[in-house]
Parts: structure tokens; C-alpha cells; sequence
């Protein structure tokens, strides 16, 4: 139940604000009535009005200050809006309620502002508070303060400068303040609509749909998720790059040509110096891609200075045999008794091309055969393709002063695999000549 709220010098007496200082009904406190006769002065029944007051219609008032006879017996001061009357010095005024403010001066309408709300008079008249950035200005309990736009936030507590953060975009108050995105593994966080998210970096990808692990599948390497997520290799394919690349070879088949330009690494790569200056010598060498070679994969190999590539156990042997032969998992591209120790005579490897489809090349430069230079001259390659398995041996220039030799009738020419498994394209015939091409494709 709400209760009177009686002004000043005003006793609330049974819900109807009284002066218990002139009312005869209520003279001194509630319900205390003055005898027939009598009048009410300050609070007191007496037979007539002290010095200093005047009887008004029976009551005894002090004209400078009764509200109800101010100035004159019967000028009853009023209540303005959220004020309360009193009279002074004979002349009614009022004061304001709690929380309200006079601020135009005028009596017509009271206490017109509520400065407990009011940002234009925030506690006191003309007391405005400021404008901040990105914010609503509010007046609460008299004091100023401001409440951020939607999506903007107040995150460096700094008052000045209001709402300086975009929580919509922020990593480190992404939604609200300090609330950061955190790092994912191989990915970029961002804030988009007040929501953390994750990008993945390039070659990786978010294949759970989780962002709490990142982006947790490598897309270069991944069987299940080989370049895109959900794209999964098969029992017989490995993941090369994001490309789903056939690792287990059964066999090979063999044939001749088309004409390919001549890939000489001598022009693009490395010279091999160990196999470039001995003679029956091999030497390791790193592929730059896993090369599939029967049920094997290979990220390195060997290479010698007699015409042979492999990826088993090294092998210098000069004196060839037909296939298969004691020199297990290697590729021979032009198997003899070679020598370089001559002048511009050499062995090179190198890569061409991007990945997934490098090609690694090793190539012969004016090599001759063991023991003299006898004019005999060289230049052979064999071409390891990345993406499909292909074995492709490139003849050049094959030209000797010895029948037949420079075309193989003394070579190997052929690949064999672990386990004595082999394909030959040629055993001591002159099968090759310059411009030659021989394809090993696997099946």
C-alpha cells in the first residue's frame, strides 16, 4: 500500500498531511483537538493567538511562514509538480522531491527535470553528459555513463573513447569482450558475426568438421582426405602431393616412343661428382617425391657410374647380364661398362616440372666405354614421372666407333623388382639409337 509523503512542517495523519502546529483538530500531534474556544498555536491550545499570529477563520497562523495563510489569512500555498509548498517570509516557494530539479526557474511547473535520469541535466542543471563513440549515452542514479551500440563493445575500459571494439570482428572479443578466438593447429582464426571461425592454410583441411582440432587432415598426404576432404585413396594408391598416385606394381609393360624432347639434367640439375670422376661407383642421391617402383615407394635411390638407377641394395657391377639379373630392384637404362674419367663426360640429376607432376631425371653426358676414349659418345637419360609411375628412358646421341655398342649390343635394358620379378626391353641387341625412346608404363 503506498504511503502520504507530506512536505516540510506536515504531519501524515491518517493519510492526510496535517499542521499539527495550527490545526485545531490536530494540534501537536494526530487527533489531538483543541476544547471549544480554543485555537491551535504552535502546536498548543490556547484561549487566543499569541503575539505574532493572526486568527484566520479560527485558526491561529504566522502569516510569514503557514503555508495555508501565507502572507494573508487564506493563501494556501500549492504543490507544484514533483515539489513540495512552503511558505517564507510571507511569500509562498517550494522545494523539489528527491531525484527532481528546478532548472527553468519557473514555478509553473515545478521541478520539471528528473535529474536522476536526465543526460542533459545528469545530477544537477546543465550538467550534460558527453557523447561517446559507439554508444547510447545514459543518466542511472545521477551519475553518467554510456551502453554500447549493438555489436560494439567497451573492452579497454577506458571510458573516453566509449565503444571501441567491433565484437563482430575482433579475434580477441569475438562476440564479447576478452572473449578471444583461440589458435586452431594449421589454420588462421577469424571473428565473423560475433563468431569465431577458422581458414584453413593451404594444404590443410577441416575434414571432422571440428574446429577445436584445427584443420587436422593433410591434404598433400592423407590417404583418406588426398586433396580434398573426403576424397580417399585406394588400397593400391598412396596420397603424392593431393594426388591419389598408384604405389603397387605387379608389373610393367614396355614399349616404344612417341618422341619426347630430350631431358638432359645435366642442363638443369646437379652433376653427380662422385659416379662423374670413378669408375664403377655409386652414389646415394634424394628424390624429391615418393616414387612408386613395384610395391615400394622411394624417396631415395642410388646411381651409378655403369648406366643403372635403384632403390635397393647399391650395385657398381660394369659386366651386365640379361634380366633378371644380380642387381635386384633398380631401373636399367643403358647397362655396360661406361666410364667418364675423360673431359666432359659426366653424370647429372635433377627436377623439372611442379608438383604432382615432377619429373626426376638422370641423365648421361658424353660418356664413353671403359678403358680409352675411343670417340664413343653417350647421352642418355632416365625420367622418373611423379603423378603416374612412368619410367621413360631417352636416347640422344649413341654413336661408337664399335659396331652395334652404342645401340646396346653389349647394354641391358630393362627394370627389375625385389623379388626377381622383371620386364626387358633389350639383353645384348641393338635396340637403341639416337632419338630412341622406351616407355616402362605400370600395370
Amino acid at each position: 500500500m503506498c504511503a502520504t509523503s507530506c512536505g516540510p512542517g506536515l504531519t501524515n495523519c491518517g493519510g492526510v498531511c496535517r499542521d499539527t502546529q495550527t490545526d485545531n483538530n490536530h494540534c501537536g500531534d494526530c487527533n489531538v483537538a483543541c476544547p471549544s474556544g480554543q485555537l491551535c498555536a504552535s502546536g498548543a491550545c490556547v484561549v487566543s493567538c499569541p503575539a505574532g499570529q493572526v486568527n484566520c477563520s479560527g485558526t491561529c497562523a504566522t502569516l510569514l511562514i503557514d503555508r495555508s495563510n501565507c502572507g494573508t489569512c487564506g493563501n494556501a500555498c500549492a504543490d507544484p509538480p514533483n515539489a513540495f509548498g512552503a511558505c517564507a517570509t510571507g511569500a509562498c516557494i517550494f522545494a523539489c522531491v528527491p531525484g527532481f530539479t528546478d532548472c527553468n526557474a519557473s514555478g509553473a511547473d515545478g521541478c520539471e527535470i528528473n535529474s536522476t535520469t536526465d543526460v542533459a541535466n545528469c545530477g544537477a542543471c546543465r550538467h550534460a553528459c558527453p557523447a561517446r563513440t559507439g554508444a547510447t549515452t545514459t543518466c542511472a542514479s545521477s551519475t553518467c555513463g554510456f551502453r554500447c551500440n549493438t555489436g560494439l563493445g567497451d573492452c579497454d575500459g577506458v571510458a573516453t573513447n566509449g565503444c571501441e571494439t567491433d565484437l563482430a570482428t575482433s579475434v580477441n572479443n569475438c562476440g564479447a569482450c576478452a572473449a578471444a578466438c583461440p589458435a586452431r593447429p594449421n589454420a588462421s582464426t577469424s571473428c565473423t558475426g560475433g563468431a569465431c571461425a577458422i581458414a584453413c592454410n593451404t594444404g590443410f583441411g577441416n575434414c571432422n568438421g571440428s574446429a577445436v582440432d584445427g584443420c587436422e587432415a593433410d591434404l598433400g598426404s592423407s590417404n583418406s582426405h588426398c586433396g580434398a576432404c573426403g576424397n580417399a585413396c585406394t588400397s593400391t594408391q598412396a596420397c603424392r602431393e593431393g594426388t591419389c598416385v598408384t604405389t603397387v606394381f605387379t608389373s610393367y609393360a614396355v614399349s616404344s616412343g612417341p618422341a619426347t624432347p630430350f631431358l638432359n639434367a645435366c642442363t638443369f640439375g646437379t652433376e653427380v661428382a662422385g659416379i662423374s670422376s670413378l669408375d664403377d661407383t655409386t652414389e646415394a642421391v634424394t628424390l624429391p617425391f615418393a616414387f612408386p617402383y613395384y610395391a615400394g615407394s622411394f624417396t631415395s635411390a642410388w646411381v651409378s657410374s655403369n648406366g643403372v638407377i635403384g632403390f635397393g641394395g647399391a650395385s657398381a657391377a660394369f659386366s651386365n647380364s640379361c634380366l633378371p639379373s644380380g642387381i635386384a630392384n633398380a631401373i636399367h637404362g643403358f647397362w655396360d661398362d661406361l666410364d667418364t674419367r675423360v673431359g666432359g663426360s659426366r653424370f647429372c640429376v635433377g627436377t623439372t616440372g611442379a608438383a604432382p607432376n615432377r619429373r626426376y631425371v638422370y641423365s648421361a653426358e658424353a660418356v664413353y666405354f671403359f678403358s680409352s676414349d675411343d670417340g664413343s659418345r653417350l647421352n642418355f637419360s632416365v625420367v622418373l614421372s611423379e603423378s603416374t609411375g612412368l619410367i621413360e628412358l631417352q636416347y640422344d646421341t649413341m654413336t661408337s666407333p664399335q659396331a652395334g655398342r652404342a645401340q646396346g649390343a653389349s647394354a641391358t635394358i630393362g627394370v627389375q623388382g625385389p623379388a626377381g620379378q622383371s620386364t626387358a626391353f633389350s639383353c645384348n641387341t641393338s635396340a637403341v639409337s639416337t632419338g630412341a625412346r622406351v616407355r616402362f608404363t605400370p600395370l
